[in-house]
């Protein structure tokens, strides 16, 4: 632990989610969680991901570029139809599907990035149903 800065919290926080969580709905995985923010919003018909950069404020305002990571979007309870990133500009995001999941790579951003994710309401029941 004190090689690694005593910075516990974060992998504590994961693997304490990926051992009670088996089977999110959705989730990000990334080299670099500490520096960066991430919410997930509900629309009526889609599902908003917006990313921030942490660092801005370490770096005295200087601006990185980070890795988004990985979104996993479980297959069963959220088939997807589309995810594209809507800012700082638009870019058609490719998804890779698995047997239980599909997989996202989210690109790498400065600053910050916004990504919208839209259910295939195709794919049996309501597809944001399970969504709170």
């Amino acid at each position: 632990m004190a090689e690694a800065g005593f910075n516990w919290i974060y992998p504590f926080i994961n693997n304490a989610f990926d051992w009670l969580v088996k089977e999110p709905l959705m989730k990000i995985k990334t080299k670099n969680p500490c520096s960066m923010g991430t919410a997930f919003l509900k629309g009526r018909n889609e599902i908003i991901i917006t990313q921030l950069d942490l660092n801005l404020s370490k770096n005295r305002g200087d601006k990185c570029l980070l890795d988004g990571g990985t979104l996993f979007v479980s297959r069963d309870k959220l088939p997807v139809k589309a995810c594209e990133v809507i800012y700082p500009a638009k870019k058609q995001l490719k998804i890779r599907k698995t047997a239980k999941q599909q997989e996202i790579a989210l690109g790498q951003f400065e600053l910050g990035q916004v990504i919208r994710l839209v259910p295939d309401k195709d794919a049996g029941k309501s597809a944001l149903a399970g969504c709170t």
